[in-house]
């Protein structure tokens, strides 16, 4: 039989017969010749250099700066910095501990930090021994600087320095990076997104400028401030509590304790209204939150669990809030606003550290009322002129040049401020006015970016009236004739112009009911010019302290608080 031949057998014979004849022809050569680079691979490779400019430059004009030498850091827990591990540190409280099994509800709170790392380190440490769990603790790095803190590139003198070694294996607690430098809007997003992404119902977060204290004098049964925070937790979560008209339960957005220092966020109602208007980065951002979650229906509500306190300076030594028996000297509570370095004389303050552990105070004694009264010395410290200068404390950091992702810090405040003006626009063109309470004034979520400048109708019954009594002006030319013929009456009239109306009242009988109005204009307008440099936000801004509720974050938290507070978070 006839048997069929496999093409696929005559491939190699195929391929055999055209090498044979590339080589007898060059073809080969030809081939490589074609696709062979323009430059040699084994020859250097050209070096490329920044072109110099020709001819004169112009010299750049600075703007003054400080002269001042930067504040030497210190650190404020030097026991914490030789510690390897949590049982390095002083134990907390007895009173303050939290439970050995913890609560079934899942309690985590953010604390955003930017700049100043006494601050922060202040803050955990007020959290930890007032009975937090630091596992319970989210410390977000919102420095812009990448992974520089972790890779320990940054020295204390950096404003942007966060111990990382210490926090996560000494205090215990987690840290989490943003991706970049974010305002106070963005920042409180990113607080949203983390707990929609790890699917908690409910998260607290704390700006990073604060000291939390237990009401250790409280009557009745004792609770630290963490399992008073708890119960607010639970009160949130039971049946019935802030139900709507149409049965709906659970319509509350947020608790704040102490205003917006510490608050507890039902994540549910922020992810509802879209969250924060991040165009709107700092001041006014919370007005614009809030009146959209009360317009939603949701409930906030302003509760008592413990004292906090906002400060602007550290605690010379954080060991003080571990509630051991202190010797009683003062000068060694707060650091000096020109950072003095005292290393040497830290450990007088608790004695000899080589013997045995020190004895812990007693609950509400001496050493807790000592504590308060610094603590609120250091408060009032941070708002003795009305607030305006509040936050300077975030630009008085200028160490750390020529490490990674250095700022000048006077050109990061300035910039700062820039952002806070542009996002006070917004707010303004967004709903016609500066206020915060949107609701008072009849405006409705729909109304946004469709209001006119909002005018008080209040303030609008005087203008409109204003063109009836200037009627009777329009007829004044007429008498005014009388007036230039009577130069001699005038200078009665200027000394003593009481004597002089009744002997004229005939042919003046109309001129002072006519000057009154005249008089009055200057009066009528006051008010409104007024009310025009008090909605100038610019002014606002140095004039009128923030209240702690429309703050911020921060560092603050571009962080503070609530909107400038973030700034401390920045």
């Amino acid at each position: 039989m006839h048997r069929r031949c496999n093409p696929f057998l005559l491939l190699p014979i195929f391929s055999f017969l055209l090498s044979l004849y590339s080589l007898h022809t060059g073809l080969h050569r030809q081939v490589l010749d074609r696709y062979q680079p323009s430059v040699p691979l084994n020859s250097p490779l050209p070096i490329w250099e920044v072109p110099e400019l020709e001819g004169p430059l112009p010299t750049p004009i600075h703007k003054p700066t400080s002269e001042t030498p930067p504040q030497k850091i210190v650190d404020n827990f030097p026991r914490a910095a030789t510690a390897k591990s949590p049982k390095d540190l002083p134990p907390v409280p007895s009173w303050n501990r939290p439970p050995k099994r913890h609560v079934k509800e899942k309690t985590p709170v953010f604390v955003g930090f930017s700049r100043n790392w006494l601050l922060l380190q202040q803050t955990v440490v007020g959290l930890i021994t007032a009975g937090w769990p630091p596992e319970d603790i989210y410390v977000v790095e919102n420095t812009g600087t990448m992974d520089s803190n972790k890779e320990g590139l940054l020295s204390l003198q950096n404003a942007f320095y966060l111990d990382h070694h210490r926090l996560t294996k000494v205090f215990g607690v987690h840290v989490i990076s943003t991706p970049t430098l974010l305002n106070f809007a963005q920042l409180q997003n990113f607080f949203l997104h983390v707990a929609l992404k790890r699917k908690w119902e409910h998260y607290f977060w704390s700006h990073m400028d604060i000291i939390t204290l237990p009401d250790e004098g409280i009557e009745g049964p004792y609770k630290s401030m963490y399992m008073r925070a708890v119960d607010a937790l639970r009160e949130s979560l039971a049946p019935g509590y802030a139900h709507d008209r149409s049965g709906r339960e659970g319509r509350w957005s947020i608790r704040f304790f102490n205003f917006d220092w510490l608050a507890l966020v039902n994540t549910a109602a922020y992810a509802e209204v879209g969250g924060f208007d991040t165009r709107i980065g700092f001041y006014n951002t919370d007005c614009d939150m809030y009146n959209r979650l009360e317009w939603a229906g949701f409930k906030k509500s302003n509760d008592h669990i413990g004292k906090i306190y906002d400060v602007g300076k550290s605690l010379r030594d954080l060991e003080v809030l571990y509630r051991q028996k202190p010797k009683p000297f003062e000068e060694y509570w707060m650091i000096p606003e020109k950072g003095v370095d005292v290393t040497g004389k830290w450990t007088s303050w608790y004695g000899p550290r080589a013997t045995a552990a020190p004895e812990e105070d007693d609950r509400n004694g001496s050493g807790y009322q000592a504590l308060k009264i610094q603590l609120q010395r250091m408060q009032d410290d941070k708002t003795n002129d009305g607030g305006v200068e509040r936050n300077s404390w975030q630009a008085k950091q200028s160490g750390g040049q020529g490490e990674p992702y250095w700022q000048n810090p006077e050109g990061l405040e300035r910039t700062k401020w820039m952002a806070v003006d542009l996002g006070r626009n917004i707010y303004h063109e967004k709903w016609g006015t500066w206020e915060c309470d949107l609701r008072k004034m009849g405006l409705k979520a729909e109304d946004a970016w469709r209001v006119e400048e909002y005018h008080d109708p209040a303030e609008t019954k005087p203008e409109e009236n204003k063109p009836e009594e200037n009627k009777p002006e329009e007829n004044k030319p007429e008498e005014k004739k009388p007036e230039e013929n009577k130069p001699e009456e005038k200078k009665p009239d200027e000394n003593k112009p009481e004597e002089n109306k009744p002997e004229e009242k005939k042919p003046e009988e109309n001129k002072p009911e006519e000057k009154k109005p005249e008089e009055n204009k200057p009066e009528e307008n006051k008010p409104a010019e007024h009310k025009s440099e008090e909605n100038n936000p610019s002014e606002n801004k140095q004039q009128d302290p923030q209240p702690k509720d429309s703050q911020p974050v921060g560092d603050s938290s571009f962080g503070g608080l609530v909107s400038e507070k973030l700034t401390s978070e920045i």
